[in-house]
């Protein structure tokens, strides 16, 4: 017994020095902040920089959660993980053709997973392409023919594309057609497609169960509404806009938007959307007067609804045109190179480079752009004096703000130049 006790003494002496050491894990009670990030700090670590993105995505952070993210993809770049949230957080932030490349690399990372799928259903369904939708959930549904995620997207599909049967029949799924959601699509596709009775009773069945839902209560007040009009002619709404009819709206909103009558213009070609989803007239249309409004993040956004359907330079360029508005030259430079292949001389895009590589400070390539953009353009002229002057070429750069200044005596880049060059030469 007196042996046991003097090894159970030394052992805890020895313990304790071990402790002292860091040896041994030590308990979270009792330490300070300092102490225990101490012992999480794991620089470089691929899973707490995982961990980080998705803290950052959480609060609404979604630029320090991309950061994170590169870094993860730097040390592992076919992380498939990594690769469909980073797309999640571009479509997050509208960056639609950045997050459709990375849902792609991811999609072809894990040929296994559905998540690079999930991703570009969500691409297209909130670019408005509800054919493409359909076509990816049917690749989805060909394996797994109850996948809840899927059925739901066909269903939303058929209902924007105004096929309200088809809708009804996947609404009415026998595995997942009993949830809230599924329900309340079935009744909306049943009210749209003229049968309002057994509408109603959908609608009834779930303010029974839940009577302060406030999308079944909507859904039953269109169904009273639609009683009242049953018998006027016309009172369905089952037919997308006929062709000749689309071509008379969106006459109607270019003469609008040539009086100046932007407003109405902007509901005239949202209606169009709203009966022919793929209308590009349309949404050039709206992206256009976005442009005009200023309102650069919806511009973009409808440049890349049409963009999304079919290569269009017009479109490309407003895209363009948007993105450096916004601030987003990575993606705008981006865009240029493609815009690029097409027209090797556009001076949109090579002015686009030009000024994303002069921002990285690469201001050899910059000026090289800038003057394949256009030789005796004023602004073309302005971008490579200022990459001369960052080169230190102050000659040069002289001489090309005093070419601006002979086209634009009161350019004030170009006068803001020649001041720091004098300042420079007096340092």
């Amino acid at each position: 017994m007196q042996v046991a006790l003097y090894f159970y003494f030394y052992l805890s002496i020895l313990s304790s020095f071990f402790l002292n050491l860091g040896v041994f894990p030590v308990p979270a009670f009792g330490q300070t902040d300092g102490f225990r990030e101490s012992f999480l700090a794991e620089p470089g670590s691929f899973l707490r920089l995982f961990e980080l993105a998705l803290a950052h995505r959480r609060a609404w952070n979604l630029s320090g959660a991309l950061l994170a993210l590169d870094e993860v993809l730097r040390i592992a770049p076919r992380c498939p993980a990594a690769l469909l949230l980073r797309g999640e957080i571009l479509l997050d932030l509208g960056r639609y053709e950045a997050a459709r490349e990375a849902f792609q690399l991811g999609d072809e990372a894990a040929l296994e997973a559905p998540d690079g799928t999930y991703g570009l259903i969500k691409l297209n369904r909130a670019l408005l392409n509800w054919e493409r939708v359909l076509a990816l959930c049917k690749r989805i549904l060909s394996n797994s023919p109850d996948n809840a995620f899927a059925v739901l997207n066909s269903a939303w599909a058929h209902f924007n594309l105004r096929n309200y049967e088809d809708a009804v029949r996947l609404y009415d799924h026998p595995v997942c057609g009993k949830s809230r959601v599924m329900r309340l699509g079935k009744g909306w596709s049943l009210l749209r497609s003229g049968k309002v009775d057994d509408a109603r009773v959908v609608f009834q069945s779930l303010l029974k169960e839940l009577p302060t839902d406030l999308e079944a209560l909507r859904g039953k007040q269109e169904v009273e509404s639609a009683l009242l009009r049953q018998n006027l002619p016309g009172w369905r709404v089952t037919a997308a806009l006929m062709p000749e009819e689309a071509a008379s709206f969106l006459d109607l909103a270019s003469r609008a938007a040539s009086l100046g009558k932007i407003s109405e213009a902007l509901d005239l070609w949202g209606y169009v959307m709203q009966g022919r989803p793929d209308n590009a007239s349309a949404c050039l249309g709206l992206a256009g007067a976005y442009s005009s409004l200023g309102n650069w993040g919806q511009a973009s956004y409808y440049y890349s609804v049409v963009l999304n359907r079919q290569p269009d330079s017009d479109a490309l360029r407003g895209k363009i045109r948007a993105l450096g508005a916004l601030g987003q030259w990575a993606d705008a430079a981006s865009l240029s190179a493609d815009l690029l292949k097409k027209a090797p001389a556009d001076a949109l895009a090579l002015s686009t480079i030009a000024y994303f590589r002069y921002l990285l400070g690469d201001f050899a390539k910059a000026c090289g752009f800038y003057e394949r953009a256009g030789k005796d353009d004023s602004l073309m002229l302005l971008g490579r004096a200022w990459c001369k002057f960052m080169l230190k070429d102050f000659q040069a750069s002289r001489n090309l703000f005093k070419e601006v200044l002979q086209k634009e005596p009161a350019n004030v880049g170009a006068i803001e130049g020649l001041k720091l060059l004098e300042k420079s030469e007096e340092e």
